[in-house]
């Protein structure tokens, strides 16, 4: 026979575990992820609430029957087999459906589906989980209230239940992986006797062990010393205000690395306004930091590189017709309304290209080059044009169909200035060069008359009158048909030189 010390202890671990399996199977049914249990043919088992809420249909419609009679999806038929086939679990992002809600419109989901096998290895359950991350910030608002609710009463709870500690083991694996495909760990914090009970998928995000016993100084020694005081001022606002906190935080992990973290808590007070417990859930966000930070850098090196060019940007985003500028257009055309659209670049062209410019801009987007430029004018915040050279990439989608254009809008109002100063010069050049031909010529042309008589009236008195001549008087009688000959080269010679081009038109 037992011994009543014997008794009472059995007695004890029989009521532990009962307590224990109600606790999860509350849990399942009350956790704001919604949940659902389908058998090896994919009939649901069991749904939770937040899964009935989010399908619209009620509870009791599911028991038996099948996933795809809810939500039919040839693409998820395949899918799903997959996981039964290769037993592993599957998670998609950001996916697309149609579901049942007040405004019937699409909305996007994170959704996973994990397999359970039983003792022999077989897979005979799949955990089936839903996350609706269009409205991520409402939702996680609705989780945090939900949880906070159901870890209050699971703690409220503990010696209420009885089960066995073999269920309870079974139900909370189904709970852990079910906590593991939202990637988040919980946890609660009695104030009154300071007792803290960390889920174990929070002592991984922390990188403790799950046997090592966590404290308030445990929290805040893993939180790096620049974070330290933040974490703490903001959970003390929480508390005196009675509001909840939303913080982020740095986490030194033992092995030297470091986690960004995100902690929603909510407290609970007594009749008299007194803290008495905080409760909160915490999920990793590092690479959605790391991505930010790359996005944040490369934004900026993509900025400074156009301020150095001194280039207005603009970025098209065809499919909802917006455009974006950067400082450099804004400082020389203006600040546009955000959200500027494409016809609002059309009007401000100059009305006499704006045509142009318009057929060019559809011929390039119904084509399959994918750049485009042109030069037009462009009206600037005083009323005046700006003569701009533009040029733009066209990015297109798999059905070669335009989606985005980036382009830089280049000043050359300075370049068409000096053009016009230097097509002016050469005109002014050119007419006094034809002025210049025109004298020269007239010139020439009035010499050669009486030069021509010079020498043949001074070769008629040398053959007429030469024997009558001394010498001396015959020297100098042909030092000036000498001059004349003379005479006659050099205005010949600039005939040849300014007036060749004029005889050829003229001739």
């Amino acid at each position: 026979m037992k011994s009543s010390a014997s008794y009472n202890s059995g007695s004890e671990n029989n009521i532990r575990g009962g307590v224990e399996r109600r606790m999860l199977e509350s849990a399942f049914d009350n956790v704001i992820v919604p949940l659902a249990i389908l058998d090896g043919k994919f009939n649901f088992i069991r749904v939770n609430r937040a899964f009935v809420l989010y399908s619209g249909s009620p509870v009791q419609d599911f028991p038996g029957r099948n996933y795809f009679e809810f939500f039919p999806n040839p693409e998820k038929v395949g899918i799903f087999m997959s996981v039964i086939n290769t037993r592993k679990p599957y998670t998609a992002w950001g996916k697309p459906e149609v579901r049942i809600s007040p405004e019937g419109r699409t909305r996007y989901w994170d959704w996973s589906l994990t397999p359970v096998a039983d003792e022999k290895g077989e897979i005979n359950h799949l955990i089936l989980s839903w996350a609706d991350v269009t409205e991520r910030e409402e939702a996680r608002a609705e989780r945090q209230a939900a949880y906070t609710e159901l870890e209050y009463r699971v703690l409220q709870r503990t010696r209420e239940f009885q089960e066995s500690e073999e269920s309870l083991r079974k139900t909370q694996e189904t709970l852990d992986l079910a906590m593991e495909s939202a990637d988040m760990g919980a946890w609660a914090w009695d104030l009154v006797s300071g007792k803290m009970v960390w889920s174990r998928r929070r002592r991984e995000l922390f990188g403790l062990e799950p046997d090592r016993e966590v404290t308030m100084d445990t929290f805040l020694e893993s939180i790096v010393p620049e974070d330290r005081e933040t974490v703490e001022r903001g959970i003390a606002d929480a508390l005196e205000k009675k509001t909840d906190y939303d913080l982020q935080m740095r986490i030194g992990l033992p092995d030297g690395g470091m986690r960004w973290l995100r902690s929603r808590g909510r407290g609970f007070y007594d009749e008299n306004g007194r803290p008495v417990r905080l409760i909160g859930m915490a999920w990793d966000m590092s690479e959605l930091r790391r991505n930010l930070e790359i996005i944040k850098e490369s934004e900026e090196r993509f900025r400074l590189a156009t301020l150095a060019a001194s280039e207005a940007v603009w970025d098209w985003d065809c499919a909802t017709d917006r455009i974006t500028f950067n400082e450099i257009f804004q400082q020389k055309y203006g600040r546009p309304d955000h959200g500027t659209r494409h016809e609002w670049w059309l009007e401000h062209l100059h009305p006499e290209d704006r045509d142009e410019i318009r057929e060019g801009f559809q011929a390039a987007l119904q084509g399959s080059n994918d750049s485009w430029d042109g030069e037009y004018r462009f009206q600037t915040p005083d009323g005046s044009y700006a003569f701009i050279h533009d040029r733009a990439y066209l990015f297109r989608d798999e059905s070669a169909k335009v989606r985005r254009i980036v382009g830089a809008m280049l000043d050359i109002t300075e370049r068409k200035r000096i053009e016009d100063e230097l097509k002016q010069r050469s005109e002014q050049l050119l007419a006094a060069n034809r002025e210049l031909e025109s004298f020269t010529y007239n010139v020439s042309h009035d010499l050669r008359g009486p030069l021509r008589s010079l020498d043949g009236y001074t070769k008629m008195i040398l053959q007429d009158y030469s024997d009558q001549f001394d010498p001396e008087l015959k020297r100098r009688f042909n030092n000036i048909l000498e001059s004349t000959a003379a005479m006659s080269e050099i205005i010949e010679a600039l005939l040849r030189d300014h007036c060749s081009p004029r005889r050829k038109n003229m001739g």
